[in-house]
């Protein structure tokens, strides 16, 4: 079973310390989704809510770390 392309973390954002957004769904509804996504397929991970990226290995793991402490 390959994991899917795109998840989310429950975890807050280290650069806003928010753990919701609230986005636009396909049907045109504002809906809650937890604020970090991840993407496996461009090694990178995004806070829905501000913005902040994280991108490449380094940079995921360091996330990684911040996430673990919290």
């Amino acid at each position: 079973m390959t994991p899917p392309r795109r998840w989310a973390h429950p975890g807050a954002c280290p650069a806003c310390g928010k753990s919701v957004a609230y986005v636009t769904d396909e049907s045109g509804q504002q809906v809650r989704r937890p604020a970090l996504e991840l993407d496996r397929a461009h090694a990178a991970a995004r806070c829905l809510r501000c913005g902040a990226v994280w991108r490449g290995e380094g940079q995921l793991r360091s996330l990684a770390a911040v996430l673990e402490e919290s």
